[in-house]
């Protein structure tokens, strides 16, 4: 199940300078990942956060340290027990839901067994970040 995983780091200026007590931000700086398979695409992105110890270089590299489990399959949970929470898992983690191909065959067979379809596809809609 080898899968194709794209990293990218994206910058977009503001409209207008975000400023709060800590400084000002000009820009959104976005780190964005795409993972292919059969066919389909999951994407993810996240920003990450200085007053969190985050850097763009530092999650770009916590990414490309599990490049290679994540193209070979590694799955969700084993994505959460890796990352700690964070802008990396953020956005790895954003993937997991399924394509909107697939979603509604997750959802009728969710009606039928009387369990959710992110509960059939062992995501959970609400996940502790701390």
């Amino acid at each position: 199940m080898l899968r194709e995983l794209s990293i990218t780091q994206r910058s977009y200026p503001l409209v207008a300078p975000f400023r709060i007590a800590r400084g000002v931000k000009y820009a959104a700086d976005v780190v964005t990942v795409e993972l292919r398979q059969d066919g389909g695409v999951g994407r993810g992105e996240s920003v990450p956060y200085g007053r969190y110890g985050e850097s763009v270089a530092s999650v770009l590299d916590e990414m490309e340290a599990l490049r290679a489990e994540l193209v070979a399959g590694m799955g969700r949970y084993e994505l959460q027990a890796r990352l700690p929470p964070g802008a990396a898992r953020n956005a790895l983690d954003a993937w997991c839901v399924p394509r909107s191909a697939s979603r509604q065959r997750w959802r009728s067979r969710a009606k039928r067994s009387s369990s959710t379809w992110t509960a059939r596809s062992g995501c959970s809609t609400t996940i502790p970040m701390a």
